[in-house]
């Protein structure tokens, strides 16, 4: 793989990353390349997904864009879009595609009117080069650029308004556009934004209305880039795929996004406008997310389209010629396996979700305190792999965690774990409360912890609670006691005393039953935790 090769050939292996089959199916995903500008003045991080078995041939590419708070990782983290692409390559619905997700700031993906962020230049003539000359993906031959037949672009918030400003403003570059809950105002609502020190930060500085109010914040280098401007003087047949999409539980951008698209349908523009159930989060985008994969997918019926992928792979075939016997994946095997292996790092053990082994990237933690037998770390291991391969949640690091360790000096040791907060979780088994005291003490560690079977005593409930008080609103506990344990006034104080303090958790007093019953649905909880 000479073309991934030259991005990651300047990160360090990981250490344990076992080529076995099922991980060799995924595609390769590489987080946070450092991508040079001199525009910018800075590297831009830049993550990639990139087709497994890339050696010889040439994809499809498409540009996913972040909103705001967001960046180059949110796709990979709370889209899981490489898996997402593979499940939908595996069932035949999609070509395989090279994807490009860019850091964005806060820039809604266009020149600053002030000069101080010129990114949509980076966009077009930096990034797209390097993705060109860097990447597998198809390239036109006369222009040396990649074909807008086999060129997509999407993005989530600021993202959608990202995807549509540099879509429709190089139609040349772009054969589809994916807007999901964009970030869009109408006229009306871009005049009357408040308070006035927000509207400057999120779009005045960029587009030249810093300090403006009511029709004086429309300047032409606005116009230019608004959607609603862009569309009202392109011509009907522009041969764009369009997709809109966002949930009905949305506030201000319902009303935009109703107005774009009567917009679209009042000058016969084709596209296709979908509102599902949802509000301004991953549950709704992940939702849309096969959508626009598939809108991204290339039409084999279009010319444009099957000379643009001549000698390159497409739904299952290369146009031309015959994908030798066996190469694809035999989509009744899962990805993971009992190949996936542990590793040790100082005292604890630490398993990696299956992932292809040239990919490198970061994954949020779940840390296990309490005594497990091997058995049993492997079988729970195994099992949150299993569950990932099917996307009921998303690829995690399990860590069980040595007496002697905490999520601070692990983390130290293995870069790919991510180093947060909100990106940690803990499972304490069996375990002496004064262990999950210990670890955040002093600063919250994680966004959810559960507590099973916690052994000691109702003052440790008290220092419990105080420690979970002043730490805002994380971590959110969940308690599982038997009724017959000597520690349940310990639960039992500790549930009441969370009530008292109005502090949201989960209490089950249970019989006494094994870790695997509940698994299932303690990592469905603590992923919707994680990726909230």
């Amino acid at each position: 793989m000479n073309l991934i090769r030259k991005i990651s050939l300047t990160l360090l292996l990981l250490p344990g990353c076992a080529a076995n089959l099922a991980a060799q199916n995924l595609p390769v995903e590489i987080e946070a390349v450092a991508v040079p500008s001199q525009l910018l003045g800075h590297d831009v991080n830049v993550s990639v997904v990139i087709p497994q078995g890339a050696d010889s041939l040439r994809y499809p590419v498409a540009y996913m864009l972040h909103g705001i708070g967001g960046d180059n990782s949110s796709w990979l983290e709370y889209g899981d879009i490489a898996r997402t692409m593979q499940r939908l390559v595996d069932s035949g619905e999609i070509a395989p595609m090279v994807i490009v997700m860019p850091d964005g700031y806060l820039s809604y993906y266009s020149d600053a009117a002030d000069g101080s962020l010129p990114y949509e230049s980076f966009f077009t003539t930096e990034l797209m080069p390097w993705v060109e000359s860097t990447l597998p993906v198809i390239i036109d031959k006369a222009t040396g650029h990649t074909p807008a037949a086999t060129t997509s672009i999407g993005g989530f918030s600021m993202g959608g308004f990202g995807a549509l400003t540099l879509g429709l403003r190089h139609p040349d570059r772009f054969g589809a556009i994916a807007a999901l809950s964009p970030s869009i105002r109408t006229d009306e609502q871009f005049t009357s934004e408040g308070p006035q020190e927000e509207f400057d930060k999120q779009w005045g500085r960029t587009f030249g209305a810093a300090g403006k109010t009511g029709n004086d914040r429309l300047t032409p280098y606005y116009l230019a880039r608004s959607p609603y401007h862009i569309l009202q003087n392109l011509p009907s047949t522009f041969g764009q795929r369009l997709l809109i999409d966002i949930g009905d539980r949305e506030n201000t951008l319902a009303e935009s996004n109703e107005e774009l698209h009567r917009l679209l349908l009042d000058r016969h523009i084709p596209h296709t406008y979908r509102v599902r159930g949802g509000g301004h989060d991953f549950d709704c985008w992940n939702s849309a997310l096969p959508s626009a994969l598939r809108l991204f997918s290339p039409d084999p019926s279009s010319p444009e389209a099957a000379e643009a992928c001549m000698g390159a792979i497409y739904r299952g075939r290369v146009i031309g010629d015959d994908i030798p016997s066996g190469s694809g994946r035999d989509i009744s095997r899962p990805y993971s396996s009992d190949s996936i292996e542990p590793q040790a790092i100082s005292a604890s053990e630490l398993w990696l979700p299956s992932a292809n082994p040239e990919s490198r990237r970061k994954y949020p933690v779940l840390y296990v305190g309490g005594t497990i037998p091997a058995p049993l770390r492997r079988a729970l291991a195994e099992n949150a792999d299993s569950l990932a391969s099917t996307g009921a949640i998303a690829p995690l690091a399990i860590c069980f965690l040595g007496a002697e360790d905490t999520p601070q000096t692990i983390e130290a040791l293995r870069p790919e774990l991510r180093q947060s907060q909100r990106m940690r979780a803990y499972l304490a088994v069996d375990e002496p409360i004064s262990r999950f005291n210990s670890l955040h003490r002093d600063a919250n560690l994680f966004t959810a912890a559960i507590l099973y079977h916690p052994q000691g005593n109702e003052a440790q409930a008290d220092e419990a609670a105080k420690i979970i008080c002043s730490h805002g609103r994380y971590p959110r506990l969940w308690i599982v006691q038997t009724p017959d344990s000597p520690s349940y006034p310990l639960a039992s104080r500790l549930h009441i005393l969370l009530r008292q303090s109005d502090r949201s958790h989960k209490y089950r007093i249970l019989p006494s039953s094994p870790i695997l019953d509940h698994w299932e649905e303690w990592l469905r909880y603590l992923n919707a935790r994680i990726h909230i």
